[in-house]
């Protein structure tokens, strides 16, 4: 024999089975309000408004990166190696046709072959001659890891805003002589200074 629900057993099914309305009818509007704004998912526009000075501040922050990432370049492709093609007009293929060409008597100038004009074909360092290129370049890796020790100092002291200024005005600068070099010494003095405040900008 079963037994009839009960009027209780009843109110607890409709109770499991609140219809959203219902529920919505027993919160205040203020507070049903407030649990739908803290619902809401934050996109980046509740955080940051770019409005011109970010703008600007974005646009510095590039151009300091460009500035740092073309010097890198400079010294990664600064010792592109040429290819020897001749010497005084005479065909020649590669360095050691040149060593022997040359035996010590002439010394003609080697016609070169080359994608661009690397610091080996500026001032004419090729064959036994490029590694005395690549330790420049070595110097300048070594200016800027100076430079990022002594800006750091210098922005934790001085505020970050002046080692900044500093650091890409001197680097600026230091470009711009190093492109009037006139031999691979000063061209290494130069880009090696430029190295110290290219490691500023990087801080």
């Amino acid at each position: 024999m079963t037994s009839s629900p009960t009027s209780s057993d009843s109110s607890l099914e409709e109770e499991k089975f609140l219809k959203p309305e219902d529920v919505e009818e027993c919160i205040p509007p203020k507070e049903l309000e407030m649990m739908i704004e803290e619902k809401k998912v934050g996109t980046l526009d509740d955080f940051v408004t770019l409005r011109w000075y970010c703008m600007l501040v974005l646009l510095m922050a590039e151009l300091t990166a460009f500035t740092a990432t073309a010097s890198s370049k400079v010294m990664v492709f600064a010792g592109a190696t040429p290819t020897v093609v001749g010497c005084g007009g005479t065909p020649l293929n590669g360095c050691h046709e040149l060593a022997a060409f040359r035996n010590g008597t002439n010394d003609c100038v080697p016609d070169l072959k080359y994608q661009f004009k690397s610091v080996q074909v500026e001032f004419n360092y090729v064959c036994d001659d490029a590694k005395k290129v690549k330790n420049t370049i070595t110097v300048q890796t070594f200016g800027v890891l100076v430079g990022a020790a002594i800006f750091g100092q210098v922005s934790d002291t001085f505020g970050r805003r002046k080692a900044l200024l500093i650091s890409t005005l001197g680097n600026a600068i230091f470009n711009w002589i190093s492109a009037y070099s006139p031999d691979l010494f000063y061209f290494m003095v130069w880009r090696t200074m430029a190295g110290v405040f290219t490691g500023g900008v990087t801080v």
